[in-house]
């Protein structure tokens, strides 16, 4: 159970009025309707006679086909015509998977109108819709009827440890008339080979696509192990429980040592028994089989089989069938080949094939075409999606770190943008605690208010200051101590006067301190030191020993070997405690004063990433699921353990969403972050709270004066115009003229004659922000953030970041502190629990939690992680659309998709690998307007095949530009020379369902996932360009990706009154789209750069700087003889 404060503040108050909903919105996940439309509903409404992926079965009659299509099921005479939708009065669900009672008065179906994909019946009319049994634990697919009719077998794929993002399937039987489920089939696990990270790919074999003999006894199904791979046939003895495999599996031809990286997904799908049992069909791919689409060609070709049960003997039925889903991600598709079925009288098998639906005679194999037309017609959620402006002045900080108050509670300092900063607490005028050479800025001598107003920026350059973490008052409140970072020099310990004076550096050997604590007395502090004979882990590393550092300055003092960073409290016993783990489970810890004799006093709640101690031990303050709570500590805490906390336990308060950095000021006194504000609790009995702004802005470093580019051919993206010759002029950070310009006022000219400008690229999936832990320090040049500009990658988009560090490096972009694109992110992404530290979603309330907390810290959008039920994804969208910010998602199977979009999510990420994509999908995205960022170069997820193709056509080692930006151990593992041909790749099939979205309304946004950064946005337009124009592929990387994240009305395309992000290329693109990356010119604001060495050249002159990642002695290339050292110098 969850507690709200009992008192709050009239700020707190304040704060909190936005977030109030109407007892109509404050519905819990039970209550709401997942049929209705939301918002201001759109209108889908076309004809088609082409489906993909479309499941069928014909009625015991043989009159009739059902179908279904796009979320809906249609019924169809059995010679074809007009198909007629059956579900139509289910709003927004989505319906699927239908099949025929055996004496065709019923209709068993998967629908997701109670939540989630359970199992539904109908009458054969489509009236009379009755859910068997609903919940909310599982989706269900395939459902196939016992032959007496009493029951219904089906695939039921059950959440595992992260939740539907990794399912377990199994086979379940339902009784006809409603009831839970009981379990037929229920594998073990046989094995794992896929290369993937190896937790997420361990867990039992797959049970899928049931398929009853008609006497009852015998129950065919499909299998795979847990990774999709290794599938065959196989059947259930119903009567002895008896398992045998009826294909054989390819894995045991896969021996011990001649295993291929990425072994090719074959096996069997698929299986139906004929009507008198003799025989069964199934779908198998062949291996040198050749599918052409488009042009395009494909290895592989699926083929549907015919075995004769009684003989053994089997033959190729139909060749080609729609390609089974062997290569999906297995937790991605709802069914590894469409449904098909026999004719009643076993003579024909109905099937879809190239959109179609066939009828194949079984003797013959004869193929005739069964035409339909349908009527796709939807009234769908208003788009969960925000356009705003991006400002060129200064910006309000929306994340600070670690606020600490002075022990009278008058002055506070925390971090943001790699700076420290001081105000009087409640004044909202925060102002420098130490300026560019390190004095004290923040207040006079006298301790006077900083004055109001954005901060300026200060010489030397931002991204020359070192930076200033983890601030710390010492006891008397005459100090501040804090640890500073510098690429060049490393870092120390330093302590500032409060009221005025220089700081003093108080350790003697540069190294990586982060954390620190004062000791009673003031006499010395307690430090996290990253052991300097061990290579520095950026993210969560165990390299950490505490160290004293004396406070007057000296040697440290070791106190511990190394080990996990610990954010020390000091308790009143002098045992220094911290949050840690205990056999995996978060714990509060303590050492003695000396740094010895470990100790666990209190295991925490799971989901539990901060935690604080109070001084006397009394009370805990921990962060869990995202929120902050404080609890009385179990008493005898500190002279007993371990004890566990309960969260849902009485006492137990839980504060503020978003609550991060917990602090105690004194025993009765905790405080946190929140966004950009600071939260005050005092417990005095009572829990009260209050919470004010920090009220910060930053400047940003804009240009003055005006710059002109002149001469070059200029591609806008502005309704495809292209000026063949002309000029662009810039006045401070954006366009003033644009084609014929006058520069004779300019300030400066730059002849880019010959050259090609096209609008900065943006990468809207760029996984440069991802993972960080505790002891996460901010570089001063990120070589992650370099190489996206000198490949002209002026925006990056991270669907997918803690807050911390993904806001603290967007905002020192900002600030200028780190130079790089402009830097956008999601924060946390918000998952099915247990997938990660993420509260489950239980009401609307709680949705828009979710989203405002991540909105306050910063968030331009919003990432949909596999919400575990439709109802929870239909809340995110509408407490998206209530906020005012996009909602993106990763995609899933076809049908999860469709509801997404239908649902009001903005578009969906990672690619539709239902392949070829008909028209019917790509029309209703289009009309739908929904964005799709397909990151193509991730298709056959997790085996990535379309990153080795391009990794195959060059090699990164000898490329000058990777050598420079990037760590060299990240080029030499990215090295790959296998390289298949061209027709075992699927990315140019994937291609061209994305360019039909586009040409039908819909958009295409780049998005490379952070594989190969900056180069990989060129990766991405280039497998665009298999099925796109130039022009066209450009477009994925620029406008329509900026309308993606909101940013269309300042970036995107070459326009007056737009923002100057630029790149200028050598060669024109748009006569081959694989020139766009030959970048000899990057703008980012009018900022202007070379973009191979990111020399600033305008408005200053100034080098980018020292690369702490670069290695030359690594990088050799050159060849030495075995006899090299027995040559004479110089021989």
């Amino acid at each position: 159970m969850w507690y709200r404060p009992k008192f709050w503040t009239s700020a707190c108050l304040s704060l909190t009025a936005a977030l109030l909903v109407t007892p109509a919105q404050a519905q819990s996940v039970a209550e709401w309707d997942a049929t209705l439309a939301r918002g201001t509903p759109r209108e889908i409404d076309f004809m088609t006679d082409q489906g993909t992926w479309m499941s069928l079965d014909i009625s015991p009659d043989g009159r009739w086909i059902v179908f279904d299509l796009l979320g809906h099921i249609y019924r169809l005479p059995a010679g074809g015509g007009d198909a007629e939708s059956l579900t139509q009065n289910s709003g927004i669900a989505v319906n699927y998977h239908p099949t025929y009672s055996p004496d065709g008065t019923r209709i068993a179906f998967v629908s997701d109108r109670g939540g989630q994909d359970n199992l539904w019946v109908m009458n054969a009319d489509g009236s009379n819709p009755r859910a068997i049994h609903l919940s909310v634990e599982y989706r269900l697919q395939e459902p196939e009827w016992t032959p007496d009719g009493r029951q219904i077998a089906v695939t039921r794929k059950l959440k595992g440890p992260v939740g539907f993002y990794r399912t377990t399937d199994v086979i379940s039987i339902f009784p006809a008339e409603g009831g839970p489920p009981t379990d037929l089939v229920v594998l073990g696990a046989s094995g794992a080979t896929a290369p993937a990270r190896s937790g997420f790919w361990e867990g039992a074999d797959r049970a899928q696509n049931p398929s009853f003999t008609p006497d009852g006894r015998t129950l065919f199904f499909g299998s795979a192990i847990f990774t999709g791979e290794e599938r065959r046939i196989r059947r259930l003895d119903l009567t002895t429980g008896t398992i045998d495999d009826v294909t054989e599996s390819t894995g045991r031809y896969l021996h011990c040592c001649g295993r291929p990286a990425y072994p090719l997904r074959l096996g069997e799908v698929g299986a139906e028994v004929s009507p008198d049992g003799r025989w069964l069909t199934f779908a198998r791919k062949l291996p040198g089989g050749v599918m052409s689409y488009r042009g395009h060609e494909y290895m592989g070709r699926t083929a549907l089989w015919i075995r004769d049960l009684e003989t053994g003997d089997e033959r190729i039925l139909m060749d080609p069938i729609t390609p089974a889903a062997t290569d999906h991600h297995p937790s991605w598709n709802i069914g590894v080949l469409p449904g098909y079925s026999w004719a009643p009288d076993g003579r024909s098998l109905v099937i879809t094939q190239g959109g179609r639906i066939r009828r194949v005679d079984v003797q013959t194999g004869d193929v005739e075409t069964i035409p339909f037309r349908a009527r796709v017609q939807r009234t769908i959620s208003e788009m969960a999606r925000a356009s705003r402006r991006i400002a060129d002045d200064d910006f309000a900080v929306r994340f600070a770190r670690t606020p600490v108050t002075s022990p009278d509670g008058r002055h506070v300092v925390f971090e943001a943008a790699g700076w420290l900063w001081i105000e009087e607490v409640g004044e909202g005028s925060p102002r420098r605690l130490t300026d560019a050479s390190g004095y004290l800025t923040a207040a006079g001598s006298d301790g006077s208010a900083a004055s109001s107003g954005a901060a300026p920026m200060a010489d030397p350059h931002p991204a020359d200051q070192p930076l200033e973490t983890g601030p710390a008052w010492s006891h008397d409140g005459r100090w501040v101590a804090y640890t500073s970072w510098d690429d060049v020099d490393g870092g120390h310990v330093w302590k500032v006067p409060v009221r005025g004076g220089t700081p003093v550096r108080l350790t003697t050997t540069a190294g990586r301190y982060a954390q620190l604590a004062w000791r009673p007395g003031d006499g010395a502090l307690v430090v996290n030191r990253w052991d300097p004979a061990l290579n520095w882990v950026t993210f969560g590393g165990r390299g950490w020993q505490l160290v004293d550092v004396p406070a007057d300055g000296g040697p440290a003092r070791e106190l511990t070997a190394s080990g996990p960073q610990r954010d020390i409290t000091i308790g009143e016993d002098g045992r220094l405690y911290f949050a840690g783990n205990d056999g995996g489970a978060p714990a509060i810890l303590s050492l003695a004063p000396d740094g010895g004799d470990q100790r666990v006093h209190l295991r925490l709640p799971p989901g539990t990433e901060q935690a604080a101690l109070s001084p006397d031990g009394r009370h805990v303050a921990f962060r869990q699921l995202q929120a902050m709570h404080v609890a009385p500590a179990p008493p005898g805490l500190t002279a007993s353990g371990p004890l566990t906390i309960d969260p849902a336990g009485p006492g137990v308060t839980r504060l503020h969403e978003g609550g991060i950095y917990p602090h105690w000021r004194d025993n009765r006194t905790l405080e946190y972050a929140s966004a950009a504000r600071h939260a005050t609790v005092t417990i005095d009995g009572e829990v009260s709270s209050s919470i004010h702004d920090l009220g910060l802005r930053i400047a940003r470093p804009r240009p003055t004066g005006t710059l002109a580019l002149e001469g070059a051919r200029i591609v806008t993206m502005a309704d495809d115009h292209v000026i063949e010759r002309g000029t662009i002029v810039i006045d401070g950070s954006r366009i003033a003229c644009v084609g014929d310009c006058d520069t004779s006022g300019a300030d400066r000219v730059v002849d880019v004659s010959g050259k090609t400008i096209i609008p900065g690229l943006l990468d809207v999936h760029a996984h440069h922000l991802t993972f960080a832990g505790n002891s996460f320090i901010p570089p001063q040049r990120r070589h992650e953030s370099a190489r996206y500009l000198v490949y002209g990658v002026t925006t990056t988009h991270d669907p997918s970041a803690q807050p911390d560090p993904s806001f603290v490096i967007a905002e020192m972009h900002e600030a200028g502190r780190v130079i790089g694109p402009r830097t956008y992110s999601t924060g946390q992404t918000l998952v099915c629990p247990p997938h990660g530290p993420v509260r489950e979603i239980r009401s609307y309330d709680d949705a828009l939690g979710h989203v405002n907390r991540l909105a306050d810290q910063g968030a331009l959008s919003l990432k949909d992680y596999k919400q575990c039920t439709r109802v929870q994804r239909q809340m995110l969208a509408q407490a998206s659309r209530e906020r005012g910010v996009t909602l993106t998602a990763e995609n899933g199977d076809l049908i999860y998709l469709l509801g997404l979009i239908m649902g009001g999510h903005t578009g969906w990420e990672h690619p539709i690998q239902n392949v070829p994509t008909y028209s019917d999908v790509t029309t209703f995205m289009g009309q739908a307007g929904a964005t799709y960022s397909p990151q193509i170069t991730l298709t056959d997820y997790p085996k990535g095949v379309a990153l080795e193709f391009w990794l195959g056509e060059q090699d990164l080692w000898l490329d000058p530009l990777q050598l420079t930006w990037s760590p060299w151990q990240e080029i030499a593992v990215r090295r790959s020379f296998v390289k298949k041909p061209a027709r075992e790749y699927i990315f140019p099939l994937i291609a061209e369902g994305a360019a039909d979205i586009a040409r039908a309304g819909g958009h295409v946004a780049v998005g490379a996932h952070g594989e190969v950064d900056g180069l990989g946005a060129h990766w991405e337009m280039w497998a665009l360009g298999e099925a796109m124009t130039p022009m066209e592929a450009l477009k994925t990387g620029t406008i329509s990706a900026a309308r993606f994240i909101g940013l269309e009305q300042d970036i995107g395309s070459i326009e007056v009154g737009k923002l100057a992000d630029l790149a200028v290329l050598d060669k024109n693109p748009l006569e081959d789209i694989r020139l766009s990356s030959e970048v000899s010119l990057v703008l980012v604001g009018g900022n202007l750069f070379d973009a191979r060495t990111l020399r600033q050249t305008w408005p200053i002159e100034r080098d980018y700087g020292p690369r702490p990642w670069t290695n030359e002695d690594i990088t050799r290339t050159d060849v030495r003889a075995d006899d090299y050292w027995d040559r004479p110098p110089g021989g």
